[in-house]
């Protein structure tokens, strides 16, 4: 994806997201299901690429799917005016970002 996005010239000004909703133990402990609270089990590890992402960066810091709608409106500047969300998480920027200077001439 990050190659093709390359190629089409689209690679600084998209950011790729990768999760999954929850591990699976694969053996593990000698388990082999999604029900138990060990790492490998509830642990959602997102990959995050593009610009403002710095290569080879690992966060140690625990983030939830939640967290996603918000951060995908804080890096693209977005604004949200629906009234739709009773809960908004917090954005996940500070963690995986440096705003890019196309961005912050946005806010």
């Amino acid at each position: 994806i990050l190659s093709a996005l390359d190629q089409s010239g689209q690679a600084d000004n998209t950011v790729v997201v990768y999760v999954s909703d929850h591990g699976d133990m694969m053996g593990d402990h000698g388990l082999w299901t999604k029900q138990v609270m060990y790492e490998a089990s509830a642990g959602i590890p997102p990959i995050v690429a593009g610009p403002g992402v710095p290569v080879g960066k690992r966060v140690r810091t625990g983030t939830s799917l939640v967290d996603l709608a918000a951060t995908a409106i804080d890096v693209t500047a977005a604004t949200d005016s629906s009234d739709v969300h009773s809960y908004e998480p917090p954005s996940c920027q500070a963690l995986y970002f440096r705003p890019p200077p196309s961005l912050e001439s946005k806010r």
